[in-house]
Order: C-alpha cells, then sequence, then structure tokens
C-alpha cells in the first residue's frame, strides 16, 4: 500500500512558526516577514527581513522532508532591514534540484518559515 503522507517538517515547523506566501506577515510573531525576489527563484534570490530587535540572527534553507540544506546568516545583526543573497546551492556550493523549500528565520523578537519555490 502506497502512502501519500508526508511529514510535518518537525524541524522547521513547530507551534511558533507557519508557512507564510512571500506577502504574508506571520500570525505568530506580528511585523516579522521574510521578503525573497524574484518569485519564483530562477537560480539566484535577495532575502530581506526587518530586525526590530538586535541581536543574534539565523536564516537557514531547509527542504521539503525538513533537512537543512544551507544556513545562509548566523550572526548578531543591528536593527533595520537587512538582505541576504542565495545562490540557490547548498551547504556545500553544489545546485539544488527544482522544487519547494522553506527559508526560516530566527530573531530575538520570535521565527517565522516562508515556502520559497525553485525553478531551475
Amino acid at each position: 500500500m502506497v502512502q501519500n503522507s508526508v511529514p510535518l517538517l518537525p524541524e522547521i515547523l513547530d507551534a511558533s512558526t507557519s508557512v507564510q506566501s512571500v506577502t504574508q506577515e506571520s500570525e505568530a510573531q506580528p511585523g516579522l516577514r521574510i521578503l525573497y525576489q524574484p518569485n519564483p527563484v530562477r537560480e539566484n534570490a535577495t532575502i530581506s527581513f526587518h530586525q526590530q530587535v538586535a541581536g543574534p540572527v539565523r536564516l537557514s534553507v531547509y527542504n521539503m522532508i525538513g533537512q537543512r540544506v544551507r544556513v545562509l546568516l548566523e550572526e548578531p545583526m543591528e536593527v533595520g532591514t537587512h538582505s541576504v543573497f542565495w545562490d540557490g546551492r547548498d551547504e556545500n556550493h553544489r545546485g539544488i534540484p527544482s522544487g519547494i523549500y522553506f527559508l526560516k528565520l530566527n530573531t530575538p523578537s520570535g521565527a517565522q518559515t516562508t515556502k520559497v519555490t525553485l525553478l531551475k
């Protein structure tokens, strides 16, 4: 018997995060959002977010089964709007296949996960 269920991505989705489209704000963390362009991502993307409280920030890319593909940013950041470039590659700088991925942003003011489509 073939089972069609997909795991709920426990590593990146929990009670404090939710999958949102690029223009929606997370209900769990008002004002915290990730924006990226272009949409869908062809090869490269610019990912922007607004840091509301100075402190450590981590921005990671995960695949559909919840495996971390790459950490794009992990450092203290000041208050303000920041942009990060993603070249569509994994942690070892290998190209990754087309598909659905998740960007997870962790900041002192909360966390948000946003779905991104990569087309190559």
